[in-house]
C-alpha cells in the first residue's frame, strides 16, 4: 500500500508473498513517482507531474481508463508490478494497492485480484469518511412564530 507524496511513491505497508526474490525490495520505503503505484495515483491528479516525459499525458489517459498501471521491469530490472487506486471521498485516489512479481504473465490476474481488494478497501475508506463527517446544519427555516 502506497501514497504519492512530494514526487515520490512512499510505501506505507506491505506483506511478503511467496516470491522470495522480491524480499529485498520490501525494505525500501521510497521509490520514484513513476512506479506503477505512483503512476496510478498521478494519473488521477489535476496537477501535472513535473519531471514526466512527453508521453506521460497519453499514458496517464490509458491508466485512468483502465484504473490500473503496470511496470514491467522499468523501475527494477526483472520486477513487474500492477497497481490500482485506493479511492477516498469523491472518488479521488488517496493511495494505491500494488502487487509485485518476477513473472510479467502474472500481472493481469494479479491486477484483477488487486482491483477487487482495492474496491473493498475504497468502500471502507469512503464509509469511514462519511461516518467521520458531521452532518451539515439544515438550511430550512423553523415554522414562523406568531407575533
Amino acid at each position: 500500500m502506497t501514497v504519492l507524496r512530494e514526487g515520490r511513491t512512499l510505501v506505507l505497508d506491505w506483506a511478503a508473498g511467496q516470491d522470495t526474490a522480491l524480499a529485498p525490495l520490501l525494505d525500501v520505503a521510497s521509490w520514484p513517482w513513476f512506479t506503477a503505484a505512483g503512476k496510478v495515483q498521478a494519473a488521477g491528479r489535476p496537477d501535472p507531474v513535473l519531471d514526466a516525459p512527453a508521453s506521460w499525458h497519453r499514458e496517464a489517459a490509458a491508466v485512468r481508463e483502465r484504473s490500473v498501471a503496470f511496470d514491467r521491469g522499468e523501475v527494477v530490472d526483472g520486477v513487474c508490478c500492477a497497481a490500482v487506486p485506493l479511492l477516498g471521498a469523491g472518488g479521488t485516489a488517496v493511495g494505491a494497492l500494488c502487487v509485485l512479481t518476477t513473472v510479467s504473465e502474472r500481472l493481469g490476474p494479479l491486477a484483477d485480484i488487486a482491483q477487487r481488494a482495492a474496491e473493498a478497501i475504497s468502500a471502507r475508506l469512503q464509509r469511514r469518511r462519511a461516518a467521520a463527517t458531521p452532518p451539515r446544519p439544515s438550511l430550512s427555516r423553523s415554522p414562523a412564530l406568531p407575533h
